[in-house]
């Protein structure tokens, strides 16, 4: 969503948006395929629900400056931001974060895996 003056206006088209453990990964609703956006949790620094009047909706603020306004279906919006803050603040047990060791062909497999989303 975009801010003009006091109006909220949709930007098009729609997008798709899956969090997983370490990052935020986005591609738009179109015939043509793109490829997705990938944002890691890193350059996440804050998400948070903000009020864009009749629909329900948060904002994720990027490391970078950037802010994503984003509104989502009524019952995705509430999980949607708190996997989302979750991300952004990931539990450590030991003062360590996980650290995967994936072969490249599981990588391969599961970006296979979400392009068929």
């Amino acid at each position: 969503m975009r801010l003009s003056g006091e109006q909220w206006s949709v930007t098009i088209p729609p997008l798709h948006i899956v969090a997983t453990n370490f990052r935020l990964i986005i591609w738009p609703q179109t015939r043509k395929p793109y490829p997705p956006a990938s944002i890691p949790t890193t350059y996440i620094v804050d998400a948070c629900p903000v009020d864009i009047g009749y629909r329900r909706g948060f904002r994720i603020s990027l490391r970078t400056g950037l802010n994503l306004n984003l509104v989502v279906n009524a019952g995705h919006g509430h999980d949607l931001l708190t996997n989302i803050q979750q991300m952004h603040r990931p539990p450590s047990r030991w003062g360590k974060l996980f650290a995967a060791n994936l072969s490249p062909t599981e990588v391969t497999r599961m970006i296979a895996v979400i392009e068929r989303m």
